[in-house]
């Protein structure tokens, strides 16, 4: 047996999506390798704690080889005042080009909060 125990940060209110996008992972029941999964969040707070089962250390890792091309990234970013053009002038010159030409990459985006100046 291999387990992989993950602690999460959820963002406020997020609770539901993450809830459902967990239980996205019912998908790969039937691949060689993954014996199951479970979790629960901290109490009164946002954080998400999951442990994962797989029959060996060999098929866990096989199998996040494969989900890598597929898997949602998602970075939180907090920026200092002021710089949030240079940051996204940065993503337009770095992760456009290279990853789009590699192949693989479906789409992307960046958000602020309703609540986000433009600065």
């Amino acid at each position: 047996m291999w387990i992989k125990w993950i602690n999460c940060r959820v963002l406020p209110g997020g609770r539901a999506d993450f809830a459902k996008a967990q239980c996205r992972w019912t998908a790969i029941a039937d691949q060689p390798g993954p014996v199951g999964q479970v979790g629960g969040w901290e109490p009164g707070g946002e954080g998400a704690h999951v442990l994962g089962v797989w029959a060996d250390e060999e098929a866990c890792t096989a199998f996040m080889e494969v989900a890598r091309g597929t898997a949602l990234r998602v970075a939180d970013c907090h920026l200092h005042p002021g710089r949030a053009e240079h940051f996204l002038a940065a993503l337009r010159s770095t992760c456009g080009p290279a990853p789009a030409a590699a192949g693989g990459m479906l789409a992307g985006t960046v958000a602020r909060p309703p609540n986000a100046t433009s600065s």
